[in-house]
C-alpha cells in the first residue's frame, strides 16, 4: 500500500500546473543544502522543507486520495502510526524514493 502510494507520488504522470513533482523536487534539493526530504503523509501531512506551491499542492491531492487507497487495500488509518515517502541524494547525485510506513504494532516496512 505504501509502496504503491509513494511511487505514484513520484510517477512522471505526476504534475501539476505544468510542473513534474520529480523535476520539482530535484530543483528544491539543488536549492538547499539537506541530502533529504521527508513528506510525512500520517499522522499529519507536513514537508520536513518549505514545499514549494507545485509540491505543496500535489501532497494536498495525494493526501486528499489517501483515504481511498487505505480503504482500497483494506487498511484503516487507525492501522498506521505513521507513513512517510523519503528522498535522499545519492553519491552519483541520483534521487532515491523509499515509502516508510510504521504499522500499530510498531513494525517498520521500508520500501
Amino acid at each position: 500500500m505504501a509502496h504503491n502510494h509513494t511511487h505514484s507520488f513520484v510517477s512522471g504522470m505526476n504534475q501539476v500546473d505544468d510542473v513534474y513533482i520529480m523535476s520539482e523536487i530535484r530543483r528544491l534539493f539543488g536549492a538547499i543544502d539537506d541530502r533529504a526530504i521527508t513528506v510525512s503523509w500520517l499522522p499529519e501531512l507536513k514537508c520536513s522543507i518549505d514545499p514549494s506551491p507545485a509540491l505543496q499542492k500535489s501532497m494536498g491531492y495525494w493526501a486528499d486520495y489517501l483515504p481511498t487507497h487505505l480503504k482500497n487495500h483494506q487498511v484503516t488509518p487507525d492501522m498506521i502510526k505513521s507513513f512517510e515517502t523519503q528522498f535522499a541524494i545519492t553519491v552519483q547525485r541520483g534521487i532515491r524514493v523509499d515509502s516508510v510506513l510504521v504499522d500499530d504494532r510498531g513494525r517498520e516496512y521500508k520500501q
